[in-house]
């Protein structure tokens, strides 16, 4: 009798969809995104793979940037690197890859006469590279190049780039995309291709096309994705953010003899702590406005993202980031202290209604620029889709926030007290030394560390 009373519970229980099946899924096609047809004379192929610099294994810092770099500099499908630029050349057109530490973009533009080439092209970039072992060398090469004379060049990018990395020690997106300079020499031709083999797989990519496209050029397309594997990527761990208790203070002492140096030499300093607000939170117009009416000439304030929301990861993280503009090495306590005052006042005040409106026409007419040809529409449209977000240019949301909600937002995510301060200097000794040494500790800084600038990307 139990066993007939169980069963009618059974019966009588609600249906759960268990949801799609992983190895059904990762059997679909590739998502194509086509934009509306348009008498365009050209054809405007995108493509972002999950693939950025966090999958780098750890040990193997770099790998991602390499596979992406060998993705159109290293030969694919049946042409060697120098036969890829020959047949591009008559089109006057060229592959762009950026790397992040979430994606991998693929872009080109091609006059559409050229557009069965461009395609072909294009798909074997992401489908069949080849990583000739020579092109693969001097792609490793030029990366370390890259890391010991980019950054340390500027300090503007080294202190942002650092910044980052003290945000993030110890998790997946705590190193440059780049990689290490003491990993890129130890990496293998035979690891770049086990990475592109596991990453770039149909569940894995989305693939835009738009402009002069007809039905012809996306089956071609199609046809040549078809080609990437059935099989499902990494899915990279949940990981949080290490947290942080108190203010804490890097100091990078920048190399002797570097740009930076010279009698009038300056100390520019990065602020921030991450915070979880991105676009699709419920905050995130409010405090795009409170950010944007605190920057100044001064200091330039922004939330910006660090991750990207892929499927599998479920979670947007950001960052709050607060650039001082340099000042003189012997002005570097002054220039700090003004700083944290003005973050502190907009905190604890918030913003006035003159600078609401302000901060209101300023992010409108910033957005009408962040895609103003149909390459770039067509790359943030790629983008969203496969974040599974909303679109930055969706000013509905901007238009609908009030003062009380924009100062409610700042008071809610500012953390002050747990800021991570990355300061590049010419004399690092130095700063450190009068920042404890203030008589009133302005400051509050629980951790000091002083540290060469080249270290930075070891």
């Amino acid at each position: 009798m139990r066993s007939v009373v169980l069963l009618g519970s059974i019966a009588c229980a609600p249906h759960i969809d268990p949801g799609p099946i992983p190895a059904v899924e990762a059997q679909r096609p590739v998502r194509v995104l086509v934009g509306a047809p348009s008498p365009d004379t050209h054809v405007y192929l995108t493509a972002v793979a999950g693939a950025g610099s966090a999958r780098d294994p750890i040990g193997r810092e770099g790998l991602a940037h390499l596979v992406a770099r060998s993705l159109v500099h290293a030969g694919a499908g049946a042409r060697s690197a120098s036969e890829v630029r020959s047949a591009l050349y008559p089109t006057a057109a060229a592959f762009a890859v950026d790397v992040g530490r979430e994606w991998v973009a693929l872009r080109l533009v091609c006059p559409v006469e050229h557009g069965p080439l461009c395609v072909e092209l294009f798909t074997d970039a992401l489908v069949a590279p080849r990583f000739d072992n020579g092109d693969w060398l001097w792609l490793r090469d030029d990366a370390i190049r890259q890391l010991t004379s980019g950054p340390l060049a500027r300090s503007e990018e080294l202190g942002s780039e650092a910044l980052d990395l003290l945000l993030f020690e110890g998790h997946p997106y705590g190193h440059a995309p780049l990689g290490r300079t003491g990993v890129l020499p130890t990496l293998r031709r035979a690891e770049a291709q086990a990475f592109h083999a596991a990453h770039y797989v149909r569940e894995n990519v989305l693939v835009g096309i738009a402009g002069a496209a007809d039905e012809a050029l996306r089956g071609a397309l199609e046809q040549g994705l078809a080609r990437l594997p059935p099989t499902r990527a990494p899915e990279l761990p949940l990981v949080a953010p290490p947290t942080s208790t108190g203010r804490a203070l890097v100091a990078l002492q920048l190399p002797a003899g570097s740009a930076e140096e010279g009698s009038d030499a300056g100390t520019a300093f990065h602020l921030g702590h991450p915070i979880e607000v991105g676009p699709g939170h419920p905050d995130f117009p409010a405090l795009l406005l409170g950010t944007t009416a605190l920057a100044s000439d001064t200091l330039q304030v922004s939330i910006e993202p660090v991750l990207e929301e892929p499927a599998a990861l479920r979670r947007r993280m950001q960052r709050l980031v607060v650039e001082v503009a340099p000042a003189a090495a012997s002005e570097g306590p002054a220039t700090l202290r003004g700083a944290l005052e003005a973050l502190e006042a907009w905190v604890q005040h918030g913003v006035t209604e003159e600078e609401l409106q302000r901060a209101r026409t300023w992010v409108a007419a910033s957005l009408s620029l962040r895609a103003p040809d149909p390459a770039s529409r067509l790359q943030l449209a790629v983008e969203v889709a496969a974040a599974a977000t909303h679109s930055p240019l969706d000013m509905a949301d901007i238009e609908d926030v009030d003062l009380e909600a924009v100062n409610d937002a700042i008071g809610r995510h500012a953390r002050l007290e747990d800021l991570r301060i990355v300061a590049v200097s010419v004399d690092a000794e130095g700063l450190v030394a009068s920042l404890n040494g203030a008589s009133d500790d302005p400051f509050e800084l629980q951790d000091t560390w002083v540290l060469p600038a080249e270290g930075v990307f070891r």
